[in-house]
């Protein structure tokens, strides 16, 4: 089914059907009764986006499958030998955790059987508007997986890594051992134990919780696989605009650019990027895609390009040198939001690039007009005759990317993505160095039908929630050579795929270690979630060694609802929720506005509104799997916090506390209380939620529970152009929430007002044409055509 807006969604109604008795679930004759004749379920809907409006979620009549197939009640015979089965189930909101995307699903729970019967897609989720692919209607046979590790397993004592002996234990066995482990390694307080824990993450699909666990715990101990996957792809955009990836606004495009992104049919968010894509396209945008590889949206597209690997920079700056030799670039906008004033008063900069025979000439003055005349010398040798001989690409198929660029104005959307950004000859600036140049000369950056930044549209929530606990946790004070070694100062995320290697390097460890460093020699405690390095990383066996040596890697938890290669050589494989089994605050840039989904475990919620009471609330959610025959399937939040418990059980060490329940200390802070707390950061989610649910305890909880998705902000562009506010009264400057005293608030030459702040200038605003504004998140608090 399909919805294409709320509306829609709302006018959805079933069908009534009078003088239908019900016995245990069958329809067994069609008469009249009146205690049915005002029940609701489908027989046949009257279009394709039928779904059953939200008052009927907990207690809703559907035709079972069979009967579907069969006519439903129109078939006949209809007697007490050939019945029809309506199955009463409760719709519960949820969300996909099968890639990063989050689109919204909901469980449809027979209420008799507590079995989910199928999931759908949440026609109230603005992202993906009740749409999923075909993973998210996976989330059923992963439930019900016969093969999936349904309990906790440990290690066979007297066995070794990586033999597959396994016994049964139980969650309190290992959270005692675990958080002895932990307690043990982090009690001296010392530098090098902040460093022995590490924690090891494929896809997070939450904004800030795990985060908050490991700043409670002061280490710096969280490692991604980024620099694996996608490090390359974001590096160009953190150069530019201090984000590290895009967020484009494909629907209101009129040049849906795809660099190397198949963002229709594969990475990212496809599944909602290909409804908006198709709605662009509806709308008349073009589509061009530049890969070599033949995908399904190449195929679908305007203009395919397939240049040879590792030259996309070459044509995106032939078209910038076109467009600012023919002066048909985005004056303004350059002249506003490029930091060319630093460009041009760095004399030696220039001279090294006039040394370098970059430029033909030093320019003779400072003004804009001089720095739009340095571009152009700068960038005159990128012809479309040298990027048609360096691509291998058509000259007539550069010439209609170009027409197409000139066409779309400040309309560019696109993607800056993997292959192209995994390439070789420079990829990186394939990918977005040169690409956002493109995009800042077309005004193409945070503009309507553009390209905005990941961070403008993401709403992250889960290092919050001190509301709700006795304490917040505060930043971590070390940093880990493992994950972030110093030879490599740049690298714009962590080293994941070298630490094996560097554990395994002695004369590494020490070379630091004797230049004043503590560096690590060993991990106390490492834990992989949903990650498998032994078969995802290039040198799988490598990992297989460290992880089979108990005195690099002394105790290794894999939390893990499935079997994977890496949990061969755990000692601890930990079976945590998938999509509908766990919870979650998770958001992501799939549009021009600010949502999320809540992420929850389906079973639980119906077992919690049909009256089911947990012993114990801060592990709710293991005790419903078990009673609804899952099995001994946990979730991530309350494992942690109750591990937190094991690892600090007195509060001495000032951890306990980040987690201990304000409104009832002394035990773990429970679900309904942190997502309370977090919610309630959203003021337009909160006036609702009270309105909506005025005498609930936790009315912002309850409202994402029976929703599973909220929408804060929409129409989101030009962010930059914010204004800074200035109150006469107390004689502050307020910017993204912070206060600023206005006699220590300093300007600089190029307008950007800033505060020394521990020793460093926090940069909070800059002047543009008069205005003060917050600008871009970089430093010069513009686009950093210079950095």
């Amino acid at each position: 089914m399909f919805i294409e807006s709320r509306r829609n969604f709302l006018k959805g109604t079933a069908a009534v059907v009078g003088g239908a008795v019900v016995a245990k679930g069958v329809f067994s004759t069609i008469i009249e009764t009146p205690a049915i004749a005002n029940d609701q379920f489908t027989n046949t809907p009257s279009s394709l986006d039928f779904y059953p409006p939200l008052d009927k979620w907990d207690n809703f009549n559907e035709l079972d499958g069979d009967d579907w197939k069969r006519g439903g009640i129109n078939r006949h015979p209809l007697d007490s030998k050939n019945p029809i089965k309506v199955n009463n189930v409760m719709i519960v909101p949820t969300a996909c955790n099968n890639c990063e995307a989050s689109c919204g699903l909901t469980a449809w729970v027979d209420k008799k059987t507590l079995v989910v019967k199928k999931y759908m897609g949440n026609p109230l989720h603005s992202g993906s508007r009740g749409r999923n692919c075909a993973k998210g209607y996976a989330a059923l046979s992963q439930m019900y997986d016969p093969d999936r590790i349904p309990f906790p397993l440990k290690r066979a004592p007297g066995s070794k890594r990586g033999e597959g002996k396994w016994i049964r234990t139980t969650w309190d066995e290992a959270l005692e051992t675990i958080g002895k482990k932990m307690h043990d390694t982090l009690k001296n307080g010392d530098e090098l134990s902040k460093k022995l824990i590490m924690y090891h993450v494929g896809r997070p699909n939450e904004n800030g919780f795990t985060p908050r666990v490991w700043n409670s715990l002061g280490v710096d101990s969280y490692n991604s696989h980024t620099n694996i996957c996608s490090a390359n792809g974001r590096t160009g955009s953190i150069q530019w605009t201090n984000d590290d990836r895009t967020s484009p606004d494909w629907a209101n495009a009129k040049l849906i650019l795809l660099i190397s992104s198949h963002a229709a049919d594969a990475g990212h968010y496809f599944q909602q990027s290909a409804g908006y894509i198709a709605d662009g396209r509806k709308n008349g945008a073009k589509m061009v895609v530049i890969d070599p590889r033949m995908s399904n949206s190449a195929g679908m597209a305007d203009l395919w390009i397939a240049p040879w690997p590792g030259t996309e920079s070459a044509i995106t700056l032939a078209m910038c040198s076109r467009l600012l030799h023919e002066n048909k670039f985005n004056k303004e906008y350059v002249r506003k939001w490029f930091n060319w004033q630093q460009f041009m008063n760095d004399k030696d900069y220039l001279q090294f690039i006039l040394n370098k025979k970059f430029i033909t000439k030093l320019p003779t003055g400072n003004s804009y007009e001089d720095f739009v005349e340095t571009l152009k010398d700068l960038y005159k040798d990128f012809t479309f005759e040298y990027a048609s001989k360096e691509s291998r690409v058509p000259l007539y198929k550069l010439e209609k990317l170009y027409e197409y660029i000139v066409d779309a104005g400040s309309r560019i959307s696109t993607y800056f993505w993997r292959a192209a950004a995994a390439g070789n000859r420079g990829g990186w600036m394939s990918a977005g160095k040169t690409g956002f140049l493109l995009l800042g000369l077309t005004g193409s950056v945070m503009s309507k039908g553009g390209t905005s930044m990941h961070h403008s549209h993401v709403i992250s929530l889960g290092t919050r929630g001190e509301s709700a606990t006795l304490a917040a946790p505060k930043k971590v004070d070390v940093w880990n050579e493992l994950t972030y070694p110093p030879e490599w100062p740049l690298c714009t995320y962590e080293l994941s795929y070298l630490l094996p290697h560097l554990l395994s390097d002695r004369e590494w460890q020490q070379k630091w270690i004797a230049k004043g460093l503590k560096v690590p020699q060993k991990l106390a405690v490492y834990i992989p979630r949903v990650y498998n390095p032994v078969w995802i990383n290039p040198d799988g066996f490598r990992w297989i060694e460290v992880l089979k040596n108990e005195q690099m890697m002394e105790l290794t938890i894999n939390l893990s609802p499935t079997w994977s290669e890496t949990n061969w050589y755990c000692d601890y494989i930990l079976p945590t929720g998938l999509g509908g089994e766990r919870h979650d605050q998770h958001s992501e840039a799939t549009k021009p506005a600010r949502w999320t989904s809540f992420r929850q475990p389906v079973l639980r919620v119906a077992l919690e509104k049909m009256g089911w009471k947990p012993k114990d609330p801060t592990r709710a959610t293991l005790e419903a799997h078990i009673k609804a025959g899952l099995g001994e399937i946990w979730e991530e939040n309350e494992f942690w916090w109750n591990l937190i418990f094991k690892v600090d059980p007195d509060g001495s060490m000032g951890i306990r506390q980040c987690w201990e329940s304000k409104k009832n200390p002394g035990r773990p802070v429970t679900i309904a209380e942190f997502y309370d707390a977090i919610f309630s950061l959203l003021p337009n989610l909160l006036k609702t939620a009270k309105a909506t649910y005025p005498n609930a305890e936790f009315p912002v909880y309850e409202f994402m529970r029976d929703r599973g998705c909220w929408q804060e902000e929409d129409n989101i562009y030009d962010i930059q152009e914010k204004a800074v506010e200035f109150n006469p009264e107390t004689n502050t400057y307020k910017s993204h929430g912070h206060e600023y005293k206005a006699e220590e608030v300093q300007k600089d030459e190029y307008g950007r007002l800033f505060v020394n702040e521990h020793g460093r200038e926090h940069v909070f605003g800059v002047e543009v044409d008069g205005k003060i504004v917050e600008g871009f998140a970089t430093q010069s608090k513009k686009l950093e055509f210079f950095t």
